[in-house]
């Protein structure tokens, strides 16, 4: 509300020089937003982990080495806190190599899928 509040005098009062700042740092945030990528040609991997130091290095680091793409990842945390699942959005095509280095490194990963 504030920030509406201060545009709506921005432009009552013609503060062209405050217009203008404002819109240049939207314009910045908004070109700093992920590209979206089309659902049909991402895949979810779900790996469960165990809350230690490490996993989430482990995970993107095989990543980087297999060349696999992460377009997003999501930690979701136990409750109790001893484990937790790490979501990673890759190109369905390097699914299947990403999750056969997983299950080499002892990992159970499965895939399901975007609609």
């Amino acid at each position: 509300i504030v920030e509406l509040d201060t545009m709506r005098e921005r432009v009552s009062t013609g503060d062209k020089a405050g217009l203008l700042d404002t819109l240049a740092k939207a314009r910045s945030a908004r070109l700093n937003l992920p590209v979206r990528v089309a659902a049909n040609d991402v895949v979810e991997v779900r790996v469960p982990v165990p809350d230690r130091p490490g996993v989430l290095a482990e995970i993107t680091t095989l990543a980087s080495e297999l060349s696999v793409n992460i377009h997003d990842l999501e930690i979701a945390h136990s409750a109790e806190g001893l484990a937790g699942v790490v979501l990673l959005f890759v190109d369905a095509s390097q699914a299947e190599r990403f999750t056969s280095g997983l299950v080499a490194r002892g990992y159970k990963p499965t895939t399901q899928v975007l609609e």
